[in-house]
């Protein structure tokens, strides 16, 4: 780590701690790591540096990330991992502060689209139907089956899974056959999440 990349991480941790109000003890047993992680990457001459690892444990709970830089110049992000429910023990290192990560169950609506099951999805966080366009991939909460992926095409959201002959309950309820292109007010505004921007396969 470079000496100028060091002094901007140990500035993030500093200004975390006094933001947040809490030592280093307290931020580091909150990430579940050492708190010599953090007091002996901030003692004056320390060769130590933390691992990357424990700086996206330290970024989940302070909300924040260090200013990562690579050849471009991009800054990057820790983002949490959430799954059906929200809940978060990984993160995704990012080119964007401004988006969420997903990972996606059994089900994914979009499988012969190439978004597998167990595919992490960076979503654009969206509030409104209205705010997507014809062609957008977007991301719901299912009452049925936790996280869905959809086309929207003129206010309806079209799934391309797969195996056809076998679908979630939403889709049933409806009677309207296998896979029916469903109307995008049935998903209601609460349970939109985003635009989907990319996905990425997970092997673990």
């Amino acid at each position: 780590m470079e000496a100028d990349h060091k002094k901007k991480v140990s500035d993030w941790m500093r200004l975390v701690m006094d933001r947040m109000d809490m030592t280093a003890n307290q931020w580091a047993k909150a990430a579940n790591t050492s708190p010599t992680n953090i007091t002996r990457f901030l003692k004056p001459g320390s060769k130590f540096i933390p691992s990357t690892r424990t700086l996206a444990k330290l970024s989940v709970v302070a909300g924040t990330s260090p200013p990562f830089h690579g050849t471009s110049e991009q800054t990057a992000s820790f983002i949490a991992i959430r799954d059906r429910d929200g809940e978060t023990d990984k993160v995704f290192l990012s080119d964007r502060c401004d988006v969420q990560v997903f990972r996606l169950g059994y089900w994914t609506g979009m499988g012969a689209r190439g978004i597998n099951s167990q595919c992490l999805v960076v979503v654009e966080p969206r509030n409104r139907i209205s705010d997507c366009r014809d062609g957008d991939i977007i991301l719901y909460r299912s009452r049925s089956v936790g996280l869905m992926c959809a086309e929207y095409r003129n206010g309806m959201l079209v799934c391309y899974p797969t195996d056809a002959t076998v679908m979630p309950e939403e889709f049933n309820e409806l009677g309207s056959g296998f896979w029916a292109p469903l109307d995008a007010g049935v998903i209601g505004e609460k349970r939109l999440i985003g635009k989907v921007t990319r996905s990425v396969l997970q092997f673990s």
